[in-house]
């Protein structure tokens, strides 16, 4: 009685905060109030130590569109003999990942079709059959630093074990985590967008959460990652980092990236009942990316700038 008791609050809870704040209500908020929580990173800095002409700065004319994943964790708990775990299925999350992408796609080129940055659909630089199967059969790996680093913070935060992450991502897109804080990844991603014959690429995250009863967008990162634009140089060995995941000579550079949480945490995205979708809520969701991604672009575009200085 008293766990069922816990659980209608708990519910209770959540549906009263999500009355408060929906998708549509923060993609309509200033600019202050929806970039309130946002933090930016790059790893241009890497460029500019050794970029020795204008030629060798990189440029964001041509943008192709890489990943837009959903990525839910999962726990599980143990009461007596039983284990208790929410997550909605990968076919499920796939699902949700076309809807996020469709309605984020024609919103972002929307938005920057008067800037000098085109945004590009795989189908649009997936130009021959080499590079339709290098991006095929290319899989970007988390370090294993990153993964124990990952391991010890779930252990400390979670009261159940960690098990693995519900994937969700559109088909003609690539799966790609941790873009803008792994550097096995990012200097992998970036690699790829100059083999793609790209300035960069962008890859969306969405971080997710799925309690059986409702499905909420909890945090989005946003990453623009491109080649490095210094050829490799055997003089600049020296400053090539001599260990871990920057080991040697970067192929890839984080060109700009952000994270946000969205309000209160969570919004809601969609519920269920009885296993099956009662209601959706994805009003606005499109001008939230075009927005996250705007932001992203100028703040990267201005990092660019600083390197002529």
């Amino acid at each position: 009685m008293k766990k069922i008791a816990i659980t209608l609050l708990l519910g209770f809870i959540c549906f009263h905060g999500f009355s408060q704040k929906t998708v549509k209500d923060w993609s309509e908020m200033e600019d202050k109030k929806f970039f309130k929580k946002i933090q930016f990173s790059t790893t241009l800095h890497h460029i500019k130590k050794l970029a020795k002409s204008p030629d060798e700065i990189p440029k964001l004319d041509k943008i192709g569109i890489l990943g837009f994943s959903l990525i839910q964790p999962t726990y599980s708990t143990r009461s007596g003999n039983s284990i208790i775990s929410g997550a909605i299925t990968e076919s499920g999350s796939v699902f949700f990942a076309d809807i996020m992408y469709d309605a984020a796609l024609i919103s972002i080129k929307q938005e920057i079709q008067n800037s000098p940055s085109s945004i590009i659909e795989p189908s649009e630089y997936l130009t021959d059959e080499v590079k339709t199967k290098l991006f095929n059969e290319t899989i970007f790996e988390v370090s294993k630093s990153f993964k124990w680093t990952m391991k010890m913070s779930m252990r400390l935060r979670a009261s159940g074990k960690r098990l693995s992450d519900v994937k969700g991502c559109p088909d003609e897109l690539k799966y790609v985590v941790v873009s803008n804080a792994d550097p096995k990844v990012w200097r992998a991603v970036g690699k790829l967008a100059g083999e793609m014959d790209l300035d960069a690429v962008l890859v969306i995250e969405n971080h997710m959460g799925f309690n059986g009863k409702v499905l909420t967008l909890q945090k989005i990162t946003t990453s623009i990652i491109g080649p490095n634009t210094v050829p490799y140089n055997e003089d600049s060995k020296k400053y090539y980092a001599p260990m871990g995941p920057l080991k040697g000579y970067l192929e890839g550079i984080l060109y700009g990236g952000t994270e946000i949480v969205v309000p209160k945490g969570s919004l809601l995205l969609a519920t269920f009942k009885k296993e099956k979708i009662t209601s959706m809520h994805f009003d606005g969701i499109g001008e939230v990316y075009s927005r996250l991604v705007t932001e992203t672009l100028k703040r990267t575009q201005e990092e660019i700038a600083d390197l002529t200085k």
